[in-house]
């Protein structure tokens, strides 16, 4: 049968009484320190923590810094015993808790854990070329993968490399060293550094580079002195238009520029601009495959490319630029009757077309039958001069609102010559309203003894026509010069 007690204890060498409980048998039960421990222990959290390996040994008066008596218990003798002394001895691969009590009233629980001992101990290099000045980051390797990791590292030339406790590999002068990692039962492996110059100068194979999306290339680089070596790091200041990698290998992402900078682990750098090229067009479409416009009139022709991001740089031509021309931003121009083919061509010569056919405009077709109406009558053909059918233009639209030789200003027609700038010696104005045809137009001129005069006059030497739309008539306009 089992029964819970209470007993008030005076621990040795203590002046405090610690009262606990514990399950006991029926028998009697004298508690022991052992006891007294193991009952601290299971209300208190871990003080410290310790790593050790299978056969090795440590010293926890040392490592805990007591220097007075004190008492420790193991409580998985199977995994580390523990001396009066203090001295732990790992058995076998487990957990265990070494409970201390110091004579001055101080309670430690120290949680061991016990690996495997390593059976061998590997770097990642055995031999190495550093730069005065670079650091390296030695890694070592134990097998079992599971074993104890406490290891020392020492180098047998610190005026040559030095080695901190981690590893870390500096340079500092020219020479050889030998830098060792020691396991804690003894095991080692070495790497031999070979410490060169720094550079004082770094230089890339190329100062600008142009590459297709998708492309890459691996620059070159050389060092001055030619004995010097160094540790490099890579940069793009632009990594959506080019990438580079650890080793110098850039990558063309998208249309751009891109400035590859390699720097020296002492500071010495040098740049490459990199240009990244749309990628090639595909295939290129017009917005039409053919338009009529009259003479004087203007088309615009749209180009789209495929892909959307290549290159948008064209060339536009005209097969027949007496019919009709086009600019360099596609837009087309009517400079006569007839059919002229615009085509649009890209750097890598996909091409697309438009058929334009162009048909005489009212403006024009007034003209050309004055004139028919002239050499009938045997006077000299009038000049058609675009500032004057500019004139007439506006005209036709004042008159849309105001039908009228006045203008709306109150002044006679013969004053937009004066305000646009236009000389002359000689003007006279022809105006109609609601035919919808210019030969209808001509042929009420024709029919009216005053605007007839006009028309034949052998004053004039130019002329210039014009209309304008509004509410659906037509307003139409002649202008006479000299």
């Amino acid at each position: 049968m089992k029964q819970k007690r209470f007993f008030p204890i005076t621990a040795l060498l203590l002046s405090a009484t610690i009262t606990f409980s514990v399950t006991l048998h029926a028998h009697a039960f004298t508690p022991t320190f052992s006891d007294i421990i193991q009952i601290q222990t299971s209300a208190e959290s871990t003080d410290y923590e310790f790593t050790v390996g299978v056969g090795q040994a440590i010293l926890l008066d040392k490592k805990l810094g007591i220097s007075t008596t004190a008492k420790y218990v193991s409580h998985n003798t199977a995994v580390a015993t523990v001396t009066s002394k203090g001295k732990v001895s790992a058995k076998s691969v487990g957990d265990t808790c070494i409970s201390v009590q110091t004579e001055d009233g101080n309670f430690f629980n120290c949680n061991i854990t016990v690996k495997s001992a390593p059976e061998t101990v590997t770097l990642q290099k055995s031999k190495m070329n550093m730069g005065i000045g670079q650091n390296y980051q030695l890694v070592s390797t134990l097998t079992p993968s599971d074993a104890v990791t406490c290891c020392t590292w020492s180098s047998n030339k610190k005026s040559i490399a030095t080695v901190n406790s981690s590893g870390l590999v500096t340079a500092v002068k020219k020479g050889t060293a030998d830098i060792t990692v020691r396991t804690s039962n003894g095991k080692t492996t070495t790497c031999t550094v070979n410490v060169k110059p720094a550079p004082d100068k770094i230089l890339l194979d190329k100062y600008c580079l142009t590459l297709d999306i998708g492309k890459s290339y691996t620059f070159t680089k050389t060092l001055s002195p030619t004995s010097a070596f160094a540790s490099y790091s890579w940069k793009s200041s632009n990594p959506s238009v080019a990438s580079v990698n650890s080793l110098g290998k850039v990558f063309a992402r998208k249309s751009g520029v891109a400035y590859i900078t390699v720097a020296t682990h002492n500071g010495k750098s040098a740049t490459c601009q990199v240009s990244v090229n749309r990628p090639p067009v595909q295939s290129i479409v017009l917005d039409k495959d053919s338009a009529t416009i009259f003479t004087g009139e203007t088309v615009t022709l749209n180009a789209s490319v495929t892909p959307d991001d290549a290159s948008k740089i064209c060339t536009w031509t005209s097969n027949n630029p007496s019919v009709a021309t086009v600019d360099k931003n596609g837009n087309v121009s009517g400079v006569n009757v007839g059919d002229a083919v615009i085509t649009v061509q890209t750097a890598n010569g996909k091409t697309a077309t438009c058929t334009v056919t162009v048909k005489e405009s009212y403006a024009d077709a007034v003209i050309r039958l004055v004139n028919e109406e002239r050499i009938k009558a045997g006077v000299h053909p009038l000049e058609k001069r675009e500032d004057v059918c500019e004139l007439a233009r506006i005209r036709a639209e004042e008159i849309s609102s105001q039908y009228s030789h006045k203008r709306p200003n109150g002044e006679y027609y013969e004053d937009i010559f004066k305000e646009y700038g236009v000389s002359y010696y000689f003007v006279n104005e022809n105006i109609a309203g609601g035919f919808t045809s210019p030969e209808d137009t001509v042929q009420a001129w024709m029919e009216s003894s005053g605007h007839k005069k006009y028309i034949l006059s052998p004053l004039y030497n130019g002329t210039g026509a014009g209309i304008y739309e509004k509410n659906g008539l037509i307003f139409w306009v002649e202008l006479f010069i000299r």
